[in-house]
């Protein structure tokens, strides 16, 4: 099938994307982990809802003025390892906040695996821990 607007990802299909996102991510996800969340998507019954989010994302525009106007302090977490968004991403919306600090997880591509998620969550927590 050539698969229409309308048509939903196969597996395999979604499969792939995930493995984009991930690159070549040290902290990478399992294929179980890859399998279970695919399934969570897919049953989700929504083919447009990515293809919404992302266009969403694109017609939202340049939000730094908005971010300007954040006060409080903020954390910024960035994989090491993201192949869609260089660290100059990170470090651009930190200076669009003004108070905010950067927390890179060496080793974590775009998405946040169950390998990676203590890592991140270490890093919130010491971010709000007083």
């Amino acid at each position: 099938s050539q698969g229409g607007a309308d048509e939903a990802p196969t597996m395999q299909q979604a499969v792939a994307a995930y493995r984009i996102f991930e690159g070549e991510a040290r902290l990478r996800m399992s294929d179980a982990e890859v399998a279970a969340r695919v399934a969570a998507d897919m049953a989700v019954g929504d083919p447009d809802a990515a293809a919404r989010q992302f266009a969403t994302a694109m017609a939202s525009g340049d939000r730094s003025a908005l971010m300007r106007g954040i006060t409080r302090p903020a954390l910024v977490i960035h994989g090491g390892d993201d192949p869609w968004f260089p660290l100059v991403h990170a470090q651009s919306t930190a200076a669009a906040l003004g108070n905010a600090r950067i927390e890179i997880v060496e080793g974590m591509g775009h998405i946040i695996s169950d390998e990676a998620a203590p890592a991140v969550a270490a890093r919130i927590a010491a971010f709000v821990s007083p």
